[in-house]
């Protein structure tokens, strides 16, 4: 199966959002949503989660498993 993705759908899974959001698009929602973040002991904190709805898939993007290279 290929996806193709938005653009701006991909962008916003690079750029870290402090907001949630749900984009409706023809074939797929993509939500961007917060969880706790169970390995920072300190303080309370979040995580983003950037998930991708379809039909018939679920796929996910979580920060710490992106590696970007300029």
């Amino acid at each position: 199966m290929f996806f193709q993705f938005h653009p701006l759908a991909i962008e916003d899974c690079v750029t870290p959002s402090s907001l949630p959001k749900i984009e409706d698009y023809d074939d797929y929602l993509f939500i961007v949503t917060h969880g706790v973040d169970f390995t920072r002991t300190e303080k309370f904190n979040t995580a983003e989660l950037d998930l991708f709805l379809g039909k018939d898939y679920f796929g996910h993007v979580s920060p710490h498993l992106l590696e970007i290279r300029a």
